[in-house]
């Protein structure tokens, strides 16, 4: 007894957690047991071991890789971007065939047709250059005639003037046939029918 004594009185505060778990643990509730259960705590998968990779394998990837962008490369460079082809636009095989027959063979040009060739463009060049340049001199005479005109108009009668600065309804609604690409053929009437569409449509699948 003594010797309890003495424990208690030099270590006093491990005796007050001994005492406490040993007194039963009955805790007093006026409402129901609901019972409630907790799971034990799961900690995260431990870790895999890595695979240790021989550099020289790695190497091996990296040329592999290296070698086949280079291919692509110049694979592009040889033949360039493939597009979609266009049926419109591809010319009969019968006509591919006689590519040959129809090229035409032009004579070659001597140096004196050439020389008459440039020298007939460049005097055709200044022509219209001074045609051009005549046309818009007579523009500008007859602007600076119109705005004195006006201007004297507007001294001599207010109510002429405001009926001449008007614009001329009938000059608006202007049409005019041109020259067209190919000339009309008389006597010609366009078929009917219905009109089916072959685009062909290259979907990605």
């Amino acid at each position: 007894m003594s010797n309890i004594l003495r424990k208690v009185m030099v270590r006093p505060l491990a005796f007050a957690k001994f005492c406490y778990n040993l007194t039963p643990n009955t805790s007093i509730h006026t409402t129901a047991a609901v019972s409630f259960n907790l799971s034990d705590k799961l900690d995260a998968e431990p870790t895999k071991a890595k695979k240790r990779v021989d550099p020289a394998v790695l190497a091996l990837r990296e040329n592999r890789k290296k070698k086949r962008l280079e291919r692509e490369i110049r694979r592009l460079e040889r033949f360039g971007r493939k597009l979609k082809p266009i049926d419109e636009l591809e010319p009969e095989r019968a006509i591919l065939k006689e590519a040959d027959v129809r090229k035409r063979v032009l004579p070659e040009r001597t140096k004196l047709e050439l020389d008459e060739e440039y020298f007939l463009k460049k005097e055709w060049a200044n022509y219209i250059n001074e045609q051009h340049k005549n046309q818009m001199d007579q523009l500008q005479r007859a602007l600076k005639s119109q705005q004195e005109a006006l201007k004297e108009l507007k001294k001599d009668n207010a109510l002429l003037y405001s009926a001449a600065i008007q614009l001329d309804t009938k000059l608006i609604p202007y049409l005019r046939d041109g020259p067209v690409q190919t000339p009309s053929k008389s006597g010609y009437e366009p078929p009917e029918g219905d009109y089916y569409d072959t685009t062909y449509l290259y979907d990605k699948r």
